[in-house]
C-alpha cells in the first residue's frame, strides 16, 4: 500500500501506462487493461495468458474482486483511475511531503528504485582514471565487503569547484539486506602489478640530487625506483632491494 486517502488503503501495480478510465469485466481491452491484467497475474489473481492482447470478461471481474478482497477493500470488481497508484517500477519511498490535513492536491510523497547502489566521491586526481565498469569492492559498516562495478562518472562544477561523482552497482543485492543508508568505503584497482616489494610511503628520504632512497637498520642509503602508490605504500625496486629487507620508516 503507498497511502490512505479518506481512510482507505490506495494499493500500487506497476506499469507504464496509468489508469486514465474505469475498467470492468464488460470486454474491454488496451494499453491500460494489459497493465492490470500483468498485475493480476503477477499477484496469482488470473490464470496467465498474454497481456497484450487481453479483454476483460467475468473472469476479470472476478479476479479484481478477489484482489479487492485480500487487501481489505471493497469487492467491487471495478478498478478507477483513483483507486490505485501506478510506478513504472518496484519502489520505495524516500520522503513523504505531505502532512495530515493536506489536501489531496500535489504530490504526497517521492519515490526512489529498489535496487541499492553506493554513491562516492572520486578524488579530482584520479577522476581520469576512474570510468565506466571498473570494478570496486565496498567496505559496510560491519566490516564486510561486497563487489561491485561502477556505472557513471558524473562531474560538476569547473576548476578547484569541480566535484566528481560514482554511482557504483552492487552485484549482491541480498548482502545488503538490513542496509538502508550508511557510509561505506569504496575501493577500485585502476592498474595492479604482481611480485613486487612495497614499502610505507613514509620509508622514502628523498636525495638532494633527486630521487629517493631507502635506509636500511644500519644506515645505509639505497637508491630506488618507486612505481605505484596505494593506501600509503609505494612500490619499489633498485640495487641492494631484497625481500625480508629491514628499512626505517619516519614516524
Amino acid at each position: 500500500m503507498a497511502l490512505r486517502a479518506n481512510e482507505r488503503a490506495v494499493p500500487v501495480l506497476i506499469g507504464d501506462v496509468p489508469l486514465y478510465r474505469a475498467i470492468d469485466g464488460s470486454g474491454m481491452e488496451g494499453a491500460d487493461v494489459s497493465m492490470v491484467a500483468s498485475n493480476l497475474m503477477e499477484l496469482g489473481h488470473l490464470s496467465h495468458s498474454d497481456p497484450a492482447t487481453f479483454e476483460t470478461g467475468g473472469w476479470f471481474r472476478e479476479a479484481v474482486r478477489d484482489w479487492q478482497e485480500s487487501l481489505g477493500l471493497e469487492r467491487t470488481g471495478t478498478l478507477g483511475p483513483a483507486d490505485v497508484i501506478v510506478l513504472s517500477a518496484p519502489s520505495r519511498v524516500s520522503a513523504v511531503t505531505a502532512h495530515l490535513g493536506d489536501g489531496a492536491g500535489g504530490q504526497p510523497f517521492t519515490v526512489t528504485g529498489t535496487t541499492r547502489v553506493v554513491e562516492a566521491s572520486v578524488p579530482a586526481q584520479d577522476a581520469g582514471v576512474i570510468g565506466t565498469g571498473a570494478k570496486a569492492t565496498i567496505e559496510l559498516p560491519d566490516g564486510r565487503t561486497v563487489d561491485g562495478s561502477i556505472v557513471t562518472v558524473t562531474t560538476t562544477g569547473e576548476g578547484t569547484e569541480a566535484k566528481v561523482r560514482a554511482i557504483v552497482a552492487i552485484d549482491d543485492q541480498a548482502a545488503l539486506n538490513g542496509v538502508d543508508a550508511a557510509a561505506v568505503t569504496v575501493r577500485v584497482v585502476t592498474r595492479s602489478v604482481p611480485d613486487v616489494l612495497i614499502v610505507p610511503v613514509a620509508a622514502l628520504v628523498a636525495l638532494a640530487e633527486g630521487g629517493y632512497a631507502l635506509q636500511d637498520e644500519c644506515g645505509g642509503l639505497h637508491g630506488v625506483e618507486i612505481g605505484l602508490i596505494a593506501d600509503d605504500r609505494v612500490e619499489v625496486s633498485g640495487t641492494g632491494i631484497d625481500s625480508g629487507m629491514t628499512v626505517v620508516s619516519a614516524r
